[in-house]
């Protein structure tokens, strides 16, 4: 009796477990779907890779540089193919708005942070205009020097 117990303790632990595994497989391969047909999951779209502005006003004596990467968040696949598609037109607007900043913006991290919504409502504003609709949810910088 103890024996027949036993066995049916390991047939019932064995069937959960297969029965878990196949659950599991099954969730992995649905989620895995899920983000390959970009549902639910976000995209980054790199704007710049090491993007090199001069900023502020320019001295007799020197040159300060800014160099930047970002990158732009987006809900989908097809927005990230939008972006891409407005690559030089973005980049034009980042350089234009980059090269108009001012030292003491550059250099503290409130600053920085005030570019970056600032790029952020620049490149929205230049999607809508084109294509009718922002895309970009968020933009992060990757790389931010500055050379003073």
């Amino acid at each position: 009796m103890k024996d027949r117990l036993k066995a049916q303790v390991n047939a019932v632990k064995h069937n959960t477990t297969g029965f878990l595994t196949l659950l599991f497989a099954a969730l992995l391969g649905s989620a895995a779907t899920a983000l390959a047909e970009g549902e639910g999951g976000v995209e980054y779209v790199k704007i710049t890779e090491d993007m090199v502005v001069n900023y502020g006003d320019p001295s007799l004596n020197r040159l300060n540089y800014l160099k930047v990467a970002i990158h732009a968040r987006v809900a989908d696949a097809s927005a990230a193919d939008m972006i891409e598609y407005h690559l030089p037109a973005l980049r034009d607007a980042l350089i234009m708005l980059l090269s108009a900043q001012h030292s003491e913006t550059v250099r503290s991290a409130e600053g920085k942070e005030e570019i970056r919504l600032m790029v952020l409502k620049k490149m929205q504003k230049l999607l809508k205009a084109e294509e009718n609709e922002e895309y970009i949810t968020d933009v992060l910088f990757s790389r931010f020097v500055v050379q003073r």
